[in-house]
């Protein structure tokens, strides 16, 4: 039997049962759309005794419930049609209702795909902040006018209720609301004003399977470890569990087993979503527990699944018309209805109107949804995904800090980073840049592994928790899914995360997290939820006495791939500073995803040519001293004479300048292209810069084929100024991992490689100089 002919019996079940209780065919042609809590016979009395549903509370959710399943009827309906574009639905969860109705507008939802019951009780409470039948509707076809996503894909979402946006729930989210949960109690800890009620819970729903995924699993580790410590963690965890991921089942007592089994601190509570009244109670004990103890709760919310995991599941590969059917009779809006008839609630004409005038109502917003306007060019496609105001940022990197603020971190005015007249490392200066940050924003957070009373592996954080507080540095647990996660939370809750990530290698355990969650927040919201912050990252290669590589990884590839994302590669001590400023600008004034890619090698290094000559040290810049963003800059550039242009980062900045010296006294001046961001790149000056010279060598540090850095360049490059529009030189890492100790220098680039390709470089015909094309 086709999905579709099961969805008619679903549909059926309902009808023909009330019909047998004698309920009376509705008007179609009558205006009824609801009962309202004034029609309800003694409608504050509880359902039954010793229960707090009451009975109107009991015709609010039904109505939740019966609004769920149409929207999932309809949304197959359309689907047929060719007219909608999503058909996951809620059918056997809408018992989830009662969460929308026990939880406030103003405690976060990261909610399970199957959550429109919850979605619609949650509405109910103030419809014309949040309009959820049309939300839901419009995103079924994909409207341009559909409120959270604006088209771009069928989420549910609402800023006014505070619904944030998932586009899947196998589990990466669940790291996020832990992270919210988290900062909620860390910023009441630092005096900070909050979006939310100070009681406010966290909300994380999952199905059974989702349960399963490391994601979700991290999380609840975190969770626990938190509560653990005896740090309030107000998060509800809720696990749909209808017994099927997908096509596979999940053992019996799976999940009661795994909650249970953890620390005390987890309070798990089950309840049984064919019963509404029994299921009330034990999300609202839930609820109360998580509220008041601030502490983690598993809610265990026994559902069914029904018409198959979405519109195109053909659910009899897999299972039988038997078990389809005993299913079927555990349909929890049926049992709702029988409920309610039973307890003399509502009378079985009624309960039939209800249903019935759901249908016209879900018929009627999709014919107005269908009308409505969808995406029709690139362009609006990608408008909100990472939109830069650069005077708002400018203004914002300049903005000096609370000069009592600096005055009270540092010591004194005497001991302002910029009245020291002595040249530091890289290191010293990103760790004084950091500490005048927390000055100047004091909701900027910083953490990590090993960041707190350490320091940092390599000192990058050392006495800033002496400093600014254990509560604004402080270490986590070895989890980089958990440590991005609390940055995910904390930055929507309109606080200035800056997670640190140890190494480079280990951002890859985590990556979902920016580039699934952090980077298309902005993206499925319209900009209407951000999540700011700046991940530092140590990385790159040239590590010396150590390594291998998990601590000398020179892939980045993977973060070049995300849309939206910034990512910033300093080389030099005090442009670094200058674009940490602007780093943590961009995600203030924007609500930018930031990666600050840290060449561990560089962070000691005092010396450019010779030993003792300091040139790789430098002065702590004035304040409101800012890097443009996706600003290159040329260094060493003549009006005449330069034969080559080097464009290169980080590490091969630092090896550049030392080879275009030596190219220098053998004749073949060299002008040099830092680019300092990797992401955007900055195209025009590159194509510039290769034009006035008319060869462009270019050195990368990462691997040739791992789809970094240089290609970009080179290619777009080519596109500007032609194929034969200058000669090409390239250096780059061999593909390989890179191997422990001195066998590195094998695969990496060196100042001979360098050099060598410059000679054969500046041999090279050049063509004659040309304009360059936008």
């Amino acid at each position: 039997m086709s999905a579709r002919n099961r969805a008619e019996v679903v549909d059926a079940n309902l009808v023909e049962w009330l019909r047998g209780e004698g309920a009376r065919e509705p008007d179609p042609a009558e205006t009824f759309t609801h009962v309202s809590a004034a029609a309800v016979a003694r409608g504050g009395e509880a359902v039954r005794p010793g229960s707090r549903l009451t009975r109107a509370t009991a015709v609010r959710l039904f109505e939740a419930m019966v609004g769920s399943r149409h929207l999932d009827l309809l949304a197959r309906r359309l689907r047929a049609k060719g007219e909608a574009f999503y058909t996951i639905g809620g059918s056997g969860h809408e018992s989830n209702a009662v969460l929308g109705e026990l939880l406030r507008t103003d405690d976060p939802a990261f909610l399970h795909y199957r959550s429109g019951a919850f979605v619609l009780a949650r509405g109910a409470k103030d419809p014309h902040a949040f309009d959820a039948w049309r939300h839901i509707v419009y995103g079924l076809v994909a409207s341009r006018e559909e409120a959270i996503a604006g088209g771009r894909h069928k989420v549910f979402g609402s800023r006014a209720a505070w619904i944030v946006p998932l586009t899947s729930t196998i589990g990466s989210h669940a790291p996020r609301a832990v992270g919210m949960a988290f900062a909620l109690e860390r910023a009441k800890r630092i005096g900070l004003d909050l979006p939310l009620s100070r009681d406010a819970v966290v909300v994380c729903g999952f199905g059974d399977a989702s349960l399963n995924h490391s994601t979700t699993q991290g999380a609840l580790n975190a969770a626990c470890w938190a509560a653990y410590q005896r740090h309030p963690i107000p998060v509800l965890f809720v696990c749909e569990d209808n017994g099927t991921g997908i096509s596979v089942p999940s053992p019996r007592g799976w999940v009661a087993t795994v909650a249970r089994g953890r620390v005390p601190q987890l309070h798990y509570v089950r309840a049984d979503g064919t019963d509404l009244a029994a299921c009330y109670d034990a999300t609202a004990e839930a609820v109360d527990h998580c509220r008041k103890r601030r502490g983690p709760v598993f809610l265990h919310l026994e559902v069914t699944r029904l018409l198959g995991h979405a519109g195109s599941d053909v659910e009899t590969t897999y299972r039988t018309i038997a078990d389809i059917e005993r299913a079927e009779a555990k349909d929890p809006v049926l049992a709702a209805a029988r409920f309610l008839v039973e307890q003399a609630i509502l009378d079985p004409s009624t309960v039939l109107r209800v249903y019935e005038a759901a249908r016209r109502r879900a018929d009627a917003l999709a014919a107005e949804a269908i009308a409505t306007p969808k995406l029709t060019s690139a362009d609006e496609v990608v408008e909100p995904l990472a939109p830069i105001d650069r005077a708002a940022v400018a203004s914002e990197a300049t903005r000096p800090a609370p000069a009592d603020a600096r005055a009270r971190l540092f010591g004194g005015d005497a001991k302002l980073p910029e009245r020291s007249s002595k040249p530091r490392h890289l290191a010293f200066l990103l760790n004084r840049a950091l500490l005048d940050l927390m000055a100047k924003y004091p909701g900027l957070l910083v953490f990590g592994e090993d960041v707190g009373k350490k320091g940092g592996v390599y000192h990058v954080t050392a006495e800033l928790q002496l400093l600014a507080g254990r509560a604004r540095c402080f270490d986590t647990l070895l989890d980089e899914q958990t440590i991005l996660g609390l940055a995910l939370g904390a930055g929507l809750l309109g606080m200035l995360p800056s997670p640190e990530i140890q190494y480079l290698a280990y951002v890859h355990n985590a990556l979902d997290q920016i580039r699934g969650e952090a980077c298309s927040m902005a993206f499925f919201s319209r900009g209407q939820f951000t999540n700011p912050m700046v991940v530092r990252i140590a990385g790159l290669a040239y590590q010396k006495g150590f390594g291998g590589h998990f601590h000398n990884d020179n892939s980045v590839g993977a973060l070049l791939d995300i849309p939206g994302i910034i990512v910033a590669a300093p080389a030099r001590p005090d442009d670094a500073v200058r674009m940490l400023r602007s780093c943590f600008a961009l995600a203030q004034a924007c609500g930018s995803v930031v990666v600050f890619l840290e060449p561990i090698a560089l962070y000691m290094q005092k010396d450019l040519h010779a030993h003792g000559d300091g040139g790789w040290l430098a002065r702590y810049p004035e304040p409101g001293e800012h890097a443009d963003l996706g600003r290159a800059e040329v260094i060493h550039a003549s009006d005449d004479g330069d034969r080559i242009t080097i464009v290169t980062y980080a590490n091969g900045l630092y090896l550049s300048l030392r080879a275009a010296r030596i190219l220098r006294d053998e004749g073949v001046a060299c002008r040099l292209v830092d680019l300092r961001w990797l992401a955007p790149l900055d195209h025009e000056t590159v194509a510039e810069q290769v034009a006035a010279t008319g060869r462009l060598l270019m050195v990368d540090e990462c691997r040739r084929t791992g789809g970094g850095v240089a290609d970009q360049v080179i290619a777009e490059a080519t596109r500007r100024l032609g194929a034969d529009g200058f000669a090409l030189g390239r250096v780059d890492a061999v593909d390989t991992y890179i191997p422990l100790g001195d066998a590195a220098n094998l695969v990496l680039p060196q100042v001979d490689d360098i050099v060598a390709a410059g000679r054969r470089l500046a041999e090279a015909s050049a063509p004659a100089r040309r304009s360059v094309e936008a």
